[in-house]
């Protein structure tokens, strides 16, 4: 009688080199759950540096067709329970944390991950949160390691930026897709003096607010404006002008000359800059790109 090896004697380096082709949900409801082999493979920490949620089935945590606010108690608590059983299994181990695009974030949720994840480096919210200042407080307090974000959409920037400056002190990249103006300028300068890296990838950008940040940022080095709307400083009583990155010169509106990389797109055969303003509104520009433009960006290390 020939001996049959079972799959509970597989190497242990040969399954954890097969996990790492799957995602979350298939390690925490699939292999984990074969015996208890594959269960300690499965908590390997190679295979959680990065907990990627957006990988998750809509039908998962009730994710509706577009990022639209919601209150969904049921939503928050299966959520919860997803985000228990990854940090159970990454052990403090994850150092990128991606939230799924159209989940609804709350305090709660960013207070647990923080509280359950100290080690983070890279952090990418959804499109939607209601993250007040005490929430993004408590959270960034247990985030000294924090180095990157990424934000598509912030009610409080001061407050965002504020709790950063104050306890994350190597953090030096940040991606935002919401208006940046005047009073995210200010608050970036006086918090985050030592930034390196923004992306305004496909975001209403205030055109005297790079221009204050290109002369009080000393330390950034690389620009995203890739398909950005400037807007003018409108004089008293007029309307606020817009133009698109092909109508406009970036040259002759900021004075980049110091930093490493400034990343613009081909303004002729750029397909998203082709849209006409006359379509654009700001409430619904999170929403008109949406996750494929979250995800991508020219600087890599934002990119997920």
């Amino acid at each position: 009688m020939t001996n049959q090896r079972s799959w509970r004697d597989m190497d242990y380096d040969i399954l954890v080199r097969i996990f790492m082709a799957l995602n979350i949900t298939d390690l925490i409801t699939g292999v984990a759950q074969v015996c208890n082999s594959w269960r300690t493979a499965s908590c390997d920490p190679c295979l959680w540096r990065k907990l990627d949620l957006s990988t998750l089935k809509p039908k998962t945590v009730s994710i509706p067709p577009r990022p639209y606010p919601w209150s969904d108690q049921e939503s928050s608590r299966r959520l919860k329970q997803i985000m228990k059983n990854a940090f159970y299994f990454s052990r403090g181990n994850a150092t990128h944390f991606i939230f799924h695009y159209f989940v609804f974030l709350q305090d709660e949720h960013l207070i647990y991950a923080a509280q359950s994840n100290p080690n983070l480096k890279q952090l990418v919210l959804p499109a939607r949160n209601y993250i007040s200042k005490t929430g993004f407080q408590q959270a960034f307090q247990r985030w000294s390691t924090l180095e990157s974000l990424t934000v598509p959409c912030v009610i409080c920037p001061y407050y965002m930026v504020e709790a950063i400056g104050k306890s994350c002190r190597n953090f030096y990249q940040l991606k935002v897709l919401c208006p940046f103006d005047m009073e995210f300028a200010e608050a970036l300068i006086k918090h985050i003096p030592k930034l390196k890296i923004l992306s305004l990838r496909c975001s209403l950008v205030y055109t005297e607010a790079i221009n204050r940040i290109l002369k009080s940022l000393e330390h950034l080095e690389v620009l995203n404006l890739s398909h950005s709307i400037f807007v003018g400083e409108p004089d008293q009583g007029a309307e606020t002008r817009m133009q698109t990155q092909k109508d406009c010169d970036i040259a002759a509106l900021l004075d980049v000359s110091r930093l490493k990389r400034v990343i613009t797109c081909k303004r002729e055969a750029c397909l998203l800059c082709k849209h006409k303003l006359d379509d654009f509104h700001v409430g619904g520009w999170c929403c008109k790109f949406q996750e494929a433009i979250w995800r991508e960006d020219e600087v890599t290390s934002l990119a997920h």
